[in-house]
């Protein structure tokens, strides 16, 4: 297989797309389901539609340009998911391409060869939910465009009008999923360190960075939402919640091949003398972003198989080493098998006796609370929306209970207002926040019941 990828042409990539939905369709195959998180999106789009503006109407820590997409795309489809994943399939080959191409295009390995390809979507499906178009794929996504595009400025074979299409793109990344901002920090580190500096570089770079966000921050300025905007995006911002909950056992099988695999490609790299410069410069490079991945990883509160984007693109040239650049051919064909196989591993939790060892049963909905209709949902247990919906502007726990736990007189009147335009069936409230809000809020009190088994208030009919 490696062989027939050694040489670039038209008919290798389609071959990789070919590749990518016989993996993606198994996969559909197997969970045709919603899972979790799109169910949590489908909500969102529903609020979205019902109620209004983002950060404004609807508190949610979607970036604008997610939120927008997502408009169309889960909005679009009522109950199936089936456009939102096509979407996804097709966000995923560009990524492959990209970083494929864009390798191969600057040499970046010692032999040209389209294999790390298939790799890269080995990486793509280890875990059921990965098949989901969310927004931390979609940036990334635009990000390993202005990754490629830094090994071209290494080789110097671009023009100045690089530079701030690179911010530009990295823009996008930000407005798309705020703490991708991370990343603008190697992107400096190797523009200043790796290239024919120049202040005029560092300048269109940053002119590029500042313009799609100053002009997404202007839309909601000029709207007098200012102030909502940039509260949302920029404190709440590091909170975010992916809702993928799934046992350590299925982490652990699932992450120590790829991980045993990558740290020997990473030491292999080191050992490595006959690099040339500019490709020395790729693999620091490639090392600078998977640090900045590394920090996001740490600083997101929440952990889930959705971090693994965060270093896909940026790992791939490694395996590529790893794999298509040994000496010891048999061996490394025999890991890559090993490799392959894992794909199997989501598709065997499955089969009953397999899933009770580690199961991915947490990534799809279940029961927590009877069918109410409409819910405030004060938890973190996305569950809820098994059976119900949401109701109110409030639709991620982290900024509603900031408002809830506020005792100032305008967090109170927010609280009321958003609560009055779209008064919920019920309130979930496993955290016991909800009474000290009322205390203040007793016209809204009156409305509601309290059930203690259950721990949610009910509206009185």
């Amino acid at each position: 297989m490696i062989q027939f990828f050694s040489i670039n042409d038209f008919t290798r990539y389609i071959t990789l797309f070919v590749i990518l939905v016989l993996i993606r369709s198994f996969f559909w195959a197997f969970y045709p389901e919603p899972f979790l998180i799109e169910i949590h999106y489908q909500n969102i789009v529903e609020q979205l539609n019902r109620l209004g503006e983002s950060y404004v109407n609807v508190l949610h820590q979607i970036g604008p340009l997610s939120a927008g997409l997502f408009r169309y795309v889960y909005g679009g489809v009522g109950e199936s998911v089936f456009l939102a994943r096509l979407i996804a399939l097709l966000v995923c080959y560009i990524q492959v391409l990209v970083v494929t191409v864009g390798i191969n295009n600057v040499n970046g390995l010692r032999e040209n060869n389209s294999f790390f390809g298939v790799i890269h979507i080995v990486l793509l499906h280890l875990f059921p939910d990965m098949l989901v178009l969310s927004p931390l794929l979609m940036g990334m996504t635009v990000l390993s465009i202005t990754y490629v595009m830094l090994f071209s400025i290494i080789r110097d074979r671009t023009n100045d009008g690089s530079y701030l299409f690179v911010g530009v793109l990295q823009s996008l990344a930000i407005v798309i999923l705020f703490p991708l901002f991370i990343f603008t920090i190697p992107t400096l580190l190797v523009i200043v360190f790796y290239t024919r500096f120049n202040p005029k570089f560092i300048g269109l770079y940053l002119l590029g960075l500042v313009l799609p966000m100053t002009i997404v921050f202007s839309y909601y300025f000029f709207n007098n939402y200012a102030s909502e905007y940039f509260t949302i995006n920029f404190f709440y911002g590091f909170s975010i919640r992916f809702i993928s909950q799934v046992p350590f056992t299925y982490y652990f099988i699932i992450g120590f091949v790829p991980i045993v695999l990558f740290t020997i490609s990473f030491f292999k790299v080191l050992a490595m003398y006959n690099m040339v410069n500019y490709q020395q410069k790729m693999i620091v490079t490639g090392t600078f972003f998977l640090i900045a991945a590394l920090v996001i990883f740490f600083l997101l509160p929440d952990k889930s198989p959705f971090f693994f984007f965060l270093f896909i693109p940026f790992a791939i040239h490694f395996f590529g080493i790893l794999f298509i650049e040994s000496r010891y051919a048999k061996m490394d064909r025999l890991a890559f098998l090993c490799f392959f196989l894992m794909l199997g591993i989501p598709l065997l939790t499955k089969i009953d006796k397999i899933s009770t060892f580690f199961t991915t049963n947490e990534l799809l909905p279940k029961e927590v609370i009877p069918s109410y209709g409409r819910v405030l949902n004060l938890s973190d247990d996305k569950n809820v929306l098994a059976n119900n919906h949401y109701a109110t502007g409030f639709c991620d726990f982290m900024i509603a209970r900031n408002f809830f736990l506020d005792k100032t007189p305008e967090s109170s009147i927010l609280v009321y207002n958003t609560l009055e335009k779209d008064l919920p069936d019920a309130i979930y409230d496993p955290n016991h926040i909800v009474a000290s809000k009322f205390k203040s809020l007793p016209m809204l009190a009156e409305k509601y019941k309290y059930f203690s088994h259950l721990t949610l208030y009910r509206r009185k009919i």
